[in-house]
C-alpha cells in the first residue's frame, strides 16, 4: 500500500506490527530489536545462547518492551522450521516484519579457508536467510493483504560492506554478503507483487561483539579507519535506525523544526504559504530562479537573516526536466540548473552547516534520479546532470565528513508530478510494466526517505545514493 494514503503518525509508527529479528541478543540484532519494539512492534527474536537471550529478555521487560524470545541455531534446517511455528503460535499467520540478522564472521586468508568454512558461513550467512524468506512467505503475504486500510509486510537483510569492497582475510565472508545482496535484490524484483518489500542494509565497521574472539591484524584496523570520512567506528543503533525505517510505511516505495524554501513562481510559493500556514507549518519563503548565481547569493543572504547565520539542512531539489535531444542551449541550461546550482548553493551554505554541525551535524540531500543509472531515451541530458549529482554526492561526503557535515541523495523512480506531465501516456505505461511493484511512486515517499536522511539516526550515513523507485533498477 502506497505510503501517501497514510497519516504522518501511521507512516512513521510500526504499532501494532509484528516483527521477527534473527541473532536478537547482542550487538547490531539486539539494537534493532530495542528499535523496533520502541516504535510499538511486537519483537520475537533468538539467538543460540539461551542464557544471553534470557538475560536480554528481562531487559526488555524491565524497559515495557513487547519482546518474545526462543533458542535457535539458524544454521540448522529443523531448528529454523521450528523457529517459525513459534512465531505463528504467538503472531497467528501475520508478520510484517523479517530481519535476517543473524551471521557468522570468519577472518581468515582465502588460500587457507577449508570447505568445511565455507560451508558453515554460506550456511548461517546466506541459506538460513533464504530458507527463513520461504518459510516466513506465507505470513508476510497474509500481512501485507490485511486490513481494510490495506497492510504491508517488509524483509530486511543485514548484509555488510564486504559485500562490495574487497577486504584482506574476509573473502569467504564477502562471498556470503555478496550472495546475500543478490538474494534481496531478486526477491524484492519477485515477491512486489505480493506487497512484500525487500531491502538490505550493509554497515561498515561497527562496535560489536562479533569481532571480539577473531585475530584481526592491527595495521589492517588502523588503515580501515583512515579510509572512512568519518573517521570512527558506527553503532550498533546507526544500523538500527535505518533497518527500523525500512520496515516503516514511511518507505513504502524503497524496494518541529523550521523550513525555508525557495521557487521562481511568486503566486504558487505564496499560495503554498499559506496552506502551510494554516496547517501550523513554520515555513518562510522567497523567489528564486537557481538557475542564476546571483539570486543564489540573495538566497542565502535571506537564509542567513532567517536563521541566525546557522543551517541544519540543505536540500537541492529544484532541477528542469527536458524530454528530447537537446540544442547547445538546452544542455548549458540543463547543466546550470540542475548540476551546477547544487555545487554553488552547497558551497554557499558549507559555512552556515559547520556552524549548525557543531550542535551534531549539518545535512545536505540532493535530489537525483535514476536515470542517472539508468539509459532512457530522450533524457540523454538529464541523465548526465544526475549522474554529475550523485559524484558531487559522494565527493562532498568525503571532503566535508571531518567538518560533520553528511551529503547523500536520493533517486527517485517515476513519480506523478508536473514535471512529468508532457511525458506521453504510451511512455509511462510502457515504464510500469518495468516496475516491479506496478505502479508510480508518490511525492510523500521520495519526502520520507529525504527526511530520514537529514535526522540524528542516520547520523552514520554520508555518501550514499539512495534509490526510490519499487524496485526499477533491480530489473534494469
Amino acid at each position: 500500500m502506497a505510503s501517501g494514503s497514510r497519516s504522518r503518525e501511521q507512516r512513521w509508527s510500526l504499532a501494532g506490527a509484528t516483527a521477527l529479528v534473527t541473532g536478537g541478543s547482542k550487538g547490531i540484532g539486539q539494537a534493532i530489536v530495542e528499535e523496533l519494539a520502541g516504535f510499538g512492534a511486537h519483537v520475537h527474536t533468538c539467538a543460540r545462547n539461551a542464557a544471553e537471550l534470557e538475560t536480554c529478555r528481562r531487559q526488555w521487560e524491565a524497559q515495557g518492551l513487547n519482546v518474545s524470545v526462543s533458542v535457535c541455531d539458524v544454521s540448522v534446517v529443523a531448528e529454523r522450521e521450528n523457529l517459525m511455528n513459534t512465531v505463528k503460535a504467538i503472531f497467528g499467520d501475520k508478520l510484517n516484519i523479517l530481519v535476517n540478522n543473524a551471521g557468522q564472521l570468519l577472518v581468515k586468508p582465502a588460500a587457507e579457508c577449508t570447505g568445511e568454512d565455507y560451508a558453515s558461513i554460506m550456511s548461517t550467512n546466506v541459506e538460513s536467510c533464504f530458507h527463513l524468506c520461504q518459510l516466513a512467505r506465507p505470513l508476510l503475504v497474509a500481512a501485507a493483504g490485511a486490513g481494510s486500510g490495506g497492510g504491508w509486510a517488509s524483509i530486511v537483510n543485514v548484509s555488510s560492506l564486504a559485500g562490495f569492497v574487497g577486504v584482506p582475510g574476509l573473502a569467504v565472508y564477502s562471498v556470503s554478503k555478496g550472495a546475500l545482496n543478490q538474494l534481496t535484490r531478486s526477491l524484492a524484483g519477485e515477491w512486489a507483487a505480493d506487497g512484500i518489500r525487500v531491502n538490505c542494509v550493509a554497515p561498515g565497521g561497527v562496535k560489536t561483539d562479533i569481532t571480539k574472539d577473531k585475530v584481526i591484524d592491527p595495521e589492517l584496523v588502523k588503515k580501515e579507519r583512515l579510509r572512512q570520512p568519518m573517521g570512527r567506528l558506527g553503532e550498533p543503533n546507526e544500523v538500527a535506525s535505518m533497518v527500523a525505517y525500512l520496515c516503516m510505511p514511511a518507505a513504502s516505495y524503497v524496494t518541529g523544526q523550521s523550513k525555508y524554501t525557495c521557487a521562481r513562481n511568486a503566486a504558487e510559493l505564496e499560495a503554498c504559504r499559506r496552506k502551510w500556514e494554516e496547517k501550523g507549518f513554520v515555513v518562510t519563503v522567497s523567489v528564486c530562479d537557481i538557475a542564476v548565481p546571483v539570486d543564489h547569493e540573495a538566497l542565502l543572504n535571506m537564509v542567513k537573516a532567517t536563521f541566525d547565520g546557522k543551517l541544519d539542512i540543505l536540500v537541492n531539489n529544484a532541477a528542469q526536466l527536458f524530454l528530447s535531444a537537446a540544442a547547445v542551449d538546452d544542455f548549458s541550461r540543463a547543466m546550470v540548473t540542475n548540476l551546477e546550482s547544487c555545487f554553488h548553493l552547497s558551497q554557499l551554505v558549507r559555512p552556515l552547516l559547520r556552524n549548525a554541525s557543531l550542535a551534531g551535524g549539518g545535512s545536505v540531500v540532493n535530489v537525483s534520479s535514476i536515470s542517472s543509472y539508468i539509459g532512457f531515451p530522450g533524457l540523454t541530458v538529464y541523465g548526465i546532470t544526475k549522474g554529475g549529482m550523485n559524484q558531487l554526492t559522494r565527493g562532498l561526503a568525503a571532503e566535508w565528513a571531518c567538518d560533520k557535515i553528511r551529503v547523500n541523495a536520493v533517486a527517485p523512480g517515476l513519480v506523478m508530478t508536473d514535471m512529468v506531465k508532457d511525458v506521453p501516456l504510451e511512455a509511462v505505461d510502457a515504464e510500469l510494466q518495468q516496475i516491479p511493484m506496478r505502479r508510480t511512486g508518490e511525492p510523500v515517499e521520495i519526502a520520507s526517505m529525504v527526511s530520514f536522511l537529514c535526522m540524528p539516526a542516520a547520523s552514520y550515513i554520508t555518501g550514499q545514493v539512495v534509490t526510490i523507485d519499487g524496485g526499477r533498477t533491480i530489473s534494469a
